[in-house]
């Protein structure tokens, strides 16, 4: 006895709807996502893009806005992922009205406009408001370790940053030198002076640090002092110490991301930011903060602000 099967025919050219509203049920999520963004006050964002001087247009930011909110909702967050998905998804390409932005656009996109972006989470709560989805009697804080895009093994010491850092200026200062002046120095050149600037950001960081630091504690040893004098005691407990204006030696910094630091997580250290959520029993985000102190203890009171 034979079987028999329902075979698909791939060279036959398909007869697909004539809207690709056609392919998505009425309740899909990209469909929330664009009326979201149609709601959205976007003259801030279109504020930033110039006039039309000639030249090939611009893809439309409502567009591109769409496809990076419904990629974070669906777990598809980098520029390349988001680029093929435009092209490849139908929920995607209904939000770019079926255009294909390539990755560097979105890309582009999203590092230019960063702080409109931003701005808008206040106008996507009140939407919420309206729609009655917002109800803060429970309010829920918490916070979790984001690995950052550099390794733990790319730490240096102050003392090694120095060294590093002479010695890079060094090598640039020789291939400059040694270049004639219509020669157009090269990618390495420009990845190495990269290097340096990341360097020099690092070893920056740990003094500016300590010269915090030092300042706080300075301000502290004069509050005690004048309390001394006032009081004509001696405050009781050891007297504290001078904080140094330079740093230690073994003081470390990431020169690959000089903001992040090492935060110990459930499996292990690693070098990593510490983002705060604030959110509804209905699962709201009211607020979002994304800061380098490992504590979660001096977050609660901003978050709640």
């Amino acid at each position: 006895m034979s079987k028999r099967f329902v075979v698909g025919v791939r060279s036959e050219r398909a007869l697909i709807p004539v809207s690709l509203e056609d392919y998505l049920p009425l309740d899909h999520l990209a469909r929330f996502v664009w009326r979201g963004v149609e709601k959205l006050d976007l003259r801030d964002l279109l504020a930033t893009y110039s006039r039309d001087l000639g030249g090939r247009p611009a893809l439309d930011p409502k567009g591109l806005l769409a496809v990076i909110l419904y990629g974070h909702a669906v777990g598809t967050a980098s520029s390349r992922g988001l680029g093929q998905a435009c092209r490849e998804q139908i929920a995607f390409r209904f939000l770019c009205g079926n255009l294909i932005p390539d990755h560097s656009t979105i890309s582009r996109f999203r590092g230019r406009y960063t702080d409109q972006v931003a701005g808008l989470l206040g106008q996507s709560l009140s939407l919420c408001v309206d729609s009655g989805l917002v109800n803060l009697g429970v309010v829920s804080i918490d916070g979790t370790k984001i690995q950052a895009n550099a390794s733990l093994a790319a730490n240096r010491t102050y003392e090694t940053l120095a060294k590093e850092l002479e010695k890079s200026a060094a090598a640039l200062d020789k291939t400059k030198a040694q270049a004639a002046p219509e020669t157009r120095l090269g990618k390495g050149f420009h990845r190495a002076e990269e290097r340096l600037n990341r360097l020099s950001a690092a070893k920056t960081q740990l003094e500016a640090k300590q010269a915090e630091a030092a300042a706080t504690q300075e301000v502290h040893l004069q509050e005690r002092a004048a309390k001394e004098r006032t009081t004509g005691k001696k405050l009781r407990g050891r007297k504290p110490k001078e904080v140094p204006a330079t740093p230690k030696e073994e003081a470390k910094a990431n020169p690959t991301d000089p903001e992040s630091r090492i935060m110990k997580t459930r499996k292990g250290y690693a070098q990593a930011y510490n983002a705060q959520l604030a959110v509804t029993a209905d699962q709201i985000i009211l607020a979002v903060s994304v800061t380098n102190e490992a504590n979660d203890q001096a977050q609660c009171l901003p978050m709640l602000e």
